[in-house]
């Protein structure tokens, strides 16, 4: 009852979020996962003429899963703000900052009766008035960023590198890997940020190999898309190609120095579980030829669809190895549009950095 009810909330807020930003540009609901449903539920709204709103509509795939109790969730747990084993708020912090978020937003009566129930319609004026209040880019009550703040600060790792971030400030258009690299640098002035300097290491030597490797699986793909087939000695011989296996042997040493020359603690914690990736990545270094390593990709490739499931069946890989030729399947995706190129077409992972920034602006400033 209670994971339905959260997920009830969740529908009415993003709704709500969408609504406010359609009135004031300052207001950008971008980033609320599953905006587009609650966008396509206003835009029905609007063609309806509709006054009132429930919040029985779809959001993403699977909310559960991928809202706010499958990935926000996880992060409330781990800031100790939920209980996630019985969907309920920590009787401290938890509970503290849910009251404050209500009471500081102004919660309509109505909108707390529907959560409540389960049920009903609210006034699509009431919603939108609300959602400027409680807007994902609306400023923060004073208790609830106390709350925010306490949680933010309360784990010392968390705490150094909420320092860190405070230290080096994003410049304008700057791409996260290298604001990662100038807190490096910064962590490599302190004694005490050590561990930090290690890690950030070791994300910049990965994210370099990931995007080498990602680049030449993403060639393959590209070739193949023409014809739905390609030799595999042709694919073997694309410039493209052919730069990503000479670069991958440096990449793969730099990952490798970067995980055994870190001495702390707190880094070499739990650091076996990038065993299959270095297996992965020295395997494609390894290779003697480009054909070596393009069977080094898709072998990897394969290995990861295997282990997703879509309605219970294992997902088949984007292409197919037949006779000396690589073919597309019906399965394939990709991730980059157009045609790929350089490292630069490939997006690194995010690490959200601009996301914490938020969070530390959240928390009034006071995190130190």
């Amino acid at each position: 009852m209670r994971t339905e009810r959260v997920l009830l909330f969740e529908r009415f807020w993003a709704a709500a979020n969408v609504l406010a930003s359609e009135q004031d540009e300052e207001l950008s609901a971008s980033g609320i996962r599953g905006v587009t449903y609650a966008q396509a539920h206003v835009a029905r709204l609007k063609e309806t003429d509709g006054r009132l709103t429930d919040a029985n509509f779809k959001m993403l795939a699977v909310q559960a899963r991928y809202g706010a109790i499958g990935i926000y969730a996880n992060v409330a747990g781990y800031l100790r703000l939920l209980n996630r084993s019985a969907m309920l708020p920590t009787q401290d912090s938890g509970e503290r900052l849910g009251n404050a978020f209500l009471n500081e937003t102004d919660a309509p009566p109505k909108l707390r009766s529907i959560i409540r129930d389960g049920e009903g319609a609210i006034s699509v004026g009431s919603l939108r008035e609300w959602g400027r209040r409680a807007h994902v880019a609306a400023p923060v009550g004073r208790g609830e960023g106390d709350c925010l703040e306490e949680a933010l600060v309360r784990d010392p790792i968390r705490l150094r590198i909420v320092d860190l971030l405070k230290q080096v400030p994003p410049k304008k258009g700057e791409h996260e890997l290298s604001r990662l690299a100038r807190m490096q640098r910064a962590a490599s002035r302190r004694v005490d940020y050590l561990d930090l300097k290690e890690a950030i290491g070791a994300i910049l030597a990965f994210e370099r190999c990931y995007r080498l490797v990602l680049l030449g699986f993403e060639r393959v793909l590209w070739l193949c898309k023409a014809e739905g087939v390609i030799r595999a000695a042709s694919a073997a011989r694309d410039p493209i190609v052919v730069r990503c296996s000479d670069e991958i042997s440096d990449a793969a040493r730099e990952l490798q120095n970067a995980l055994s020359s870190g001495m702390t603690e707190e880094f070499r914690r739990d650091i076996d579980r990038l065993n299959d990736t270095k297996v992965f990545v020295n395997t494609a270094a390894a290779a003697d030829r480009t054909s070596l390593f393009v069977e080094a990709l898709l072998d990897r490739h394969a290995d990861v669809q295997r282990g997703k499931f879509d309605r219970g069946r294992r997902k088949l890989p984007w292409i197919e190895r037949k006779s000396g030729s690589y073919e597309l399947t019906l399965s394939q995706i990709g991730e980059v549009s157009g045609e790929p190129r350089s490292i630069d077409d490939v997006h690194p992972h995010e690490y959200r950095l601009t996301v914490a920034d938020r969070f530390i602006a959240a928390s009034l400033g006071q995190a130190s």
